[in-house]
This record gives C-alpha cells, structure tokens and sequence, in this order.
C-alpha cells in the first residue's frame, strides 16, 4: 500500500550548506540539509532531530 507521506530524494548530511538544498529544491528536486534544521552551535536540538525522523521515516 502506497504511503501517504512525502518522500526525500536527498538528504544533505552537515558536510553542505543549507542554501544548497534551497537551490536543489528550487529547481525541483526534493532535498533536505540538516544543516536547515541546526542550531549554530553545532548541536542537534530535538525539535530540528524530530523535524529530521518525521521527514525521513518514509525512507526506511
């Protein structure tokens, strides 16, 4: 059964900047940065990491 749930093509691990997922997502192709979804500090907060679980749970 098809699911629901929006699915990722690409998601940018903390080595790329989150403008770049901006970039790819314009042009049309579904990219998520964690670095998006990152505090400065460099600290993964729960909300960003929940954000991360719900959008990827999909693709597992």
């Amino acid at each position: 059964m098809p699911s629901d749930r929006t699915m990722i093509q690409f998601l940018l691990d903390e080595h790329y900047p989150a403008w770049l997922a901006e970039n790819l997502t314009a042009d049309g192709i579904d990219t998520v940065a964690l670095m998006a979804h990152r505090p400065t500090s460099g600290a993964l907060t729960t909300p960003a990491y929940s954000k991360l679980r719900s959008l990827n749970a999909g693709l597992s």
